[in-house]
């Protein structure tokens, strides 16, 4: 995987459960991978084209806003489809006007797993897992993870 995940055993463990999960179940899934550059090889190298990690970018969806996302996210997904969320862990909101020398606009919002899976039960989504880890030399909070799936429908 790339070099980002290359220190981080957690991450790289959580996203080859979230693999095999989603290899085990069978699930075609929509790309729904979102996050840095740096480690948006890791489905490819996991063995899968396409599938349903949401890696560090509901940081910028505002709060009051989440239950619309995570709606959203359970409309697309196929029955039994996993997801998998991965956010900075925090009650602290901020906004940039600057990053790497250039004017930009952003707002970022930290989250709490326990609002997190609390909404995504309210979505309909099943939480499996709930983790969190101490922030690694480069990063300044703790890290979130949440794996979900949508539910199998009836017969």
């Amino acid at each position: 995987m790339e070099a980002e995940l290359a220190a981080e055993p957690l991450d790289r463990a959580l996203l080859a459960a979230f693999a095999e999960l989603t290899k085990a179940g069978g699930t075609v899934l929509s790309p729904m991978w979102c996050g840095p550059g740096q480690v948006t090889a890791a489905p490819h190298c996991l063995g899968l084209d396409a599938f349903g990690i949401v890696y560090y970018s509901i940081i910028h969806i505002p709060w009051e806003r989440r239950s619309d996302v995570f709606d959203e996210f359970h409309r697309v997904l196929v029955p039994g489809g996993p997801l998998m969320l991965v956010f900075q862990l925090g009650d602290d909101q901020g906004h940039r006007a600057d990053a790497f020398g250039k004017a930009v606009c952003v707002d970022w919002y930290r989250q709490q797993p326990d609002e997190i899976t609390g909404l995504l039960r309210r979505a309909g989504f099943e939480v499996r897992a709930t983790t969190t880890r101490r922030p690694d030399s480069t990063e300044k909070t703790p890290q979130g993870y949440v794996l979900a799936r949508k539910p199998v429908a009836a017969s």
